[in-house]
């Protein structure tokens, strides 16, 4: 139910995607290192469906301990993922004519 993102304890590793375990409907605890992923991880704190905190441990048990919580976050993750799905196709869409010459 919880996902725990581990390089993003250890300073200087930048992280790891959260991306596919929120998709999954799980939630995810990230650490203060995850900095390869900024962009991500403020999506998913827009709209509270991530945590990012110094201790994994004790973040997931807080989640683990109110159920509701938990599923509601999961939830919202899985929407925020939801929501940007197709982006790099459209985004190849409108370049592809103009790489073409049109």
């Amino acid at each position: 139910d919880v996902v725990v993102v581990g390089r993003s304890f250890v300073g200087g590793m930048g992280g790891s995607d959260p991306i596919e375990a929120a998709a999954l409907g799980k939630v995810v605890v990230t650490g203060p290192d995850h900095g390869n992923f900024t962009d991500v991880v403020a999506a998913f704190l827009e709209e509270e469906a991530i945590v990012v905190a110094p201790h994994p441990g004790r973040a997931a048990a807080a989640l683990l301990a109110e159920p509701e919580r938990l599923q509601a976050m999961a939830r919202r993750a899985r929407t925020v993922v939801q929501g940007r799905q197709g982006v790099a196709r459209r985004t190849a869409e409108a370049l592809l004519p103009l790489l073409n010459g049109g």
